[in-house]
């Protein structure tokens, strides 16, 4: 079902490391620290279709990689507990 939820949205794109967008509600109470980006979202999601749910360990290695984000601090140093709820969020918006 998750497999197939993030397949579905990344195949909607013919760029999705570019095009990729997920429509949620900020929540009333707000966020505290930093907002994720949309450019950090679409990656995870990416990243989750490329390598599979529940593969935070290598997703991180990834994004430790990723040119794009060279001096993005805040997303490099993401444990992979944080990815995981951070795209436990986004699947859920993808499932609406």
């Amino acid at each position: 079902e998750i497999r197939e939820a993030l397949e579905t949205k990344v195949n909607r794109y013919a760029q999705p490391f570019q095009q990729l967008t997920v429509s949620f509600a900020a929540s009333s109470g707000g966020a505290r620290g930093k907002i994720w980006s949309e450019e950090e979202d679409a990656y995870l999601v990416c990243m989750m279709h490329r390598h599979g749910y529940g593969q935070w360990e290598r997703i991180r290695q990834e994004i430790r990689r990723a040119w794009q984000f060279k001096f993005d601090w805040f997303f490099k140093s993401r444990s992979a507990a944080d990815l995981q709820r951070r795209g436990d969020v986004l699947l859920r918006c993808i499932d609406k």
